[in-house]
């Protein structure tokens, strides 16, 4: 659903890759699948340069972020490797991944969406009919994490599905 409202540049998923035991043993292995794939190397400006040379040069709505030993590879492609972790809206969004720099504050501001929705739908059926109380902070809570995703995708550049 957020999909069909967001449309996304982008859907990513984070992969960590354990050797022998894991589906993708190698990362040849995607390359033979059709990924086109770049080991991340480097902070700040330097990163931002790599991951503007590897979008320009590169083809795909999907965008997998591997873990193997200690390094990082980032994949695009066309092919579909499961199911879809985050939806991502720009290249910032793909940084923003990349170093996992959402804060704890943003849980924060989650819950109190979600908490304000549900006490004021809550509030209102309440008020309409006693009975459906419940219904109400429950929808209320739903929605709150929705309008939080979609908070998300716009100010930090990614949410997770």
């Amino acid at each position: 659903m957020l999909e069909k409202i967001l449309k996304p540049e982008f859907k990513g998923k984070r992969i960590k890759i354990k050797g022998e035991n894991s589906e993708i043993e190698d990362i040849k292995t995607l390359r033979n699948m059709g990924f086109y794939i770049i080991e991340l190397v480097g902070e700040g400006y330097e990163l931002e340069s790599l991951i503007d040379q590897f979008l320009f040069s590169s083809f795909g709505e999907y965008i997998y972020i591997f873990e193997k030993n200690n390094r990082k590879f980032l994949a695009r492609g066309f092919q579909k490797l499961g199911n879809p972790e985050y939806l991502i809206r720009d290249k910032k969004g793909i940084i923003r991944l990349i170093k996992a720099n959402i804060k704890k504050s943003w849980k924060i501001i989650g819950i109190l969406i979600d908490l304000a929705l549900a006490i004021g739908l809550g509030t209102i059926f309440g008020i309409i009919h006693p009975q459906f109380t419940l219904i109400g902070a429950m929808l209320g809570a739903y929605s709150g994490t929705i309008i939080t995703k979609i908070i998300q995708y716009y100010l930090v550049g990614y949410c997770k599905i």
